[in-house]
């Protein structure tokens, strides 16, 4: 079994099954009974800020777990500090051919924003095209436009562009369906979905 030890940000949204807690969760149990890895955490912040503060204390006292989500002053901050290990062999040997294959679809765009210095210094925060995405409609924007509850793809694509009507935020087109800009579910969205997403937190 190999214990791997990490941090994670809480989310005051997140609802646990009766039992189940950020340190002890089907996921976790997941990891241990299907990779034979072990997770432990060191800490987990109450919120995106708490996280930032306590990952600054944690590098300036040299007290870092082995795995963690950082932002790409952090992880220059990391790599000047010698804290961090070069992954590139760990890499080469450990990910799968297809993990290899779609961290390259970008035509490498990603990979390279994590590698310094000819070392793989990061893993890219990526999106999984196969993972489940959501959409979210604001049932009050649907009630302005007299709109039902979409059902089906095709339902919210004839249904929510009303050129010249204003909802919402007043975009210059109007529409019933929006995204969260940062932090949405699987990034998608963000500044340019994952390759963006990639060159922002890693500082390609």
């Amino acid at each position: 079994m190999l214990e791997v030890s990490t941090i994670r940000e809480g989310d005051p949204y997140l609802k646990f099954d009766a039992g189940e807690s950020f340190d002890n969760n089907s996921v976790y149990e997941a990891y241990e009974k299907d990779i034979g890895v072990k997770i432990t955490n060191q800490w987990v912040a109450a919120d995106a800020n708490q996280y930032k503060e306590k990952l600054k204390i944690a590098i300036a006292s040299n007290d870092i777990p082995d795995l963690m989500l950082v932002d790409a002053t952090q992880l220059q901050q990391l790599i000047e500090a010698d804290m961090i290990m070069d992954l590139t062999a760990v890499y080469d040997k450990a990910s799968t051919p297809e993990t290899k294959k779609f961290m390259k679809m970008d035509g490498g765009i990603q990979m390279k924003s994590a590698t310094f210095g000819g070392k793989l210094m990061a893993i890219p925060r990526t999106s999984n095209p196969f993972y489940a995405q959501f959409l979210y409609v604001r049932t009050d924007w649907l009630k302005k436009l007299s709109l039902p509850e979409p059902k089906t793809m095709q339902d919210l694509m004839t249904g929510c562009w009303f050129p010249g009507i204003l909802v919402g935020i007043a975009h210059d087109q109007s529409q019933a369906v929006t995204a969260r800009h940062r932090g949405e579910i699987g990034g998608t969205w963000q500044s340019g979905g994952a390759i963006g997403a990639a060159k922002r937190v890693f500082g390609g």
